[in-house]
């Protein structure tokens, strides 16, 4: 099995706008609406180099992956220590029954739901990308987009690459202070040139001139 490191092509070396290019050229090949349906594998290997981006984008995630890469005796340990982090944080929710339900938020405003806001980047990123119940998704974006944290607004901009759904990518592009950025309208261009989605396609056109 392979690291991070492997996944994108890069050594361990490498420094972010390396491992940024080297994630835009995979996301160009692997990006669900370039791969055919059938093509099983090449799909989950792209969520593969989204997991592998958003670990070793961010200095303090690639510290923490690093020392437990150089601490593992295996590597498929080392690919399994997302998960098993990952089911220890579910298993503290309070709103666990509610998350995967599919039940709807009966008010989806994010003055109603204080809760929501109280979380942190990470807790709000993950019930975005792991949650089934749509409201929640979108309420989270809203909650992330008013924490106004660097690392949060990048990783929100990460998921218009991914295959979620397109109401999240609408929610997120709706969001974006400042779409005329130079960094940010470049992201843009790139997905409305990636994304089959009529409406993620719209939201962008509604934000900046295509």
């Amino acid at each position: 099995m392979k690291t991070y490191y492997d996944i994108l092509g890069v050594p361990r070396s490498a420094n972010i706008k390396t491992i940024r290019s080297s994630y835009r050229n995979l996301v160009k090949k692997y990006h669900p609406d370039v791969v055919k349906d059938e093509k099983v594998k090449e799909r989950l290997f792209f969520e593969d180099i989204t997991a592998a981006y958003n670990t070793l984008i961010h200095p303090d995630k690639r510290k923490n992956y690093d020392l437990k890469l150089d601490g593992m005796t295996g590597v498929a340990a080392v690919l399994a220590f997302p998960f098993r982090e990952f089911r220890n944080w579910i298993s503290s929710f309070t709103l666990y029954k509610m998350i995967f339900s599919g039940k709807q938020v009966s008010k989806p405003t994010l003055e109603e739901d204080p809760i929501v806001q109280s979380l942190s980047v990470d807790e709000l990123l993950q019930r975005i990308i792991y949650s089934k119940n749509r409201l929640l998704q979108i309420h989270s974006v809203r909650a992330l987009l008013s924490k106004e944290s660097h690392y949060a607004f990048h990783d929100l901009l990460r998921l218009l690459y991914t295959g979620i759904n397109e109401e999240i990518k609408v929610e997120i592009i709706k969001g974006l202070d400042n779409p005329h950025k130079s960094g940010i309208e470049s992201v843009l261009r790139e997905i409305y040139g990636l994304d089959k989605s009529e409406a993620v396609r719209s939201a962008i056109k509604s934000r900046i001139k295509i």
